[in-house]
């Protein structure tokens, strides 16, 4: 089974917020690094690509039920495309140590300022 988690790659730090930041898997170049020499991660890929001949994206968010540990900016995430189209276009976030995360940052540049609210966007 494969989890949200399984779409985004560490990225390090970010000092303006002082969280971990994250990059969000979304080229070909971001699978075949990610995934092709991982052969966990692969059998996930493989999962992944297999659902999406029987539904469409869209379908299998739709058909997804929300976990009750999960948190509700995940789920956000996951429902509402465009706050990552509007509010992301670096593909990268931030998430509080620990997985009991209660918000993200979704940063719309890859490096955000200190002092610069417009470079990023609170997702409870």
């Amino acid at each position: 089974m494969f989890t949200i988690d399984d779409f985004w790659i560490d990225a390090g730090w970010c000092g303006a917020l002082g969280e971990h930041k994250y990059y969000i898997i979304s080229t070909v170049e971001d699978i075949i690094e990610n995934y092709a020499f991982n052969h966990k991660k692969r059998d996930k890929l493989k999962e992944i690509l297999l659902k999406l001949f029987d539904k469409s994206g869209d379908d299998i968010i739709a058909s997804f039920k929300k976990p009750n540990d999960m948190p509700n900016w995940k789920w956000r995430l996951i429902t509402e495309s465009q706050l990552l189209d509007e509010h992301c276009r670096s593909k990268h976030f931030t998430v509080p140590y620990g997985n009991e995360a209660k918000h993200c940052y979704l940063l719309l540049v890859r490096n955000p300022w200190i002092g610069y609210d417009y470079h990023y966007f609170l997702v409870e």
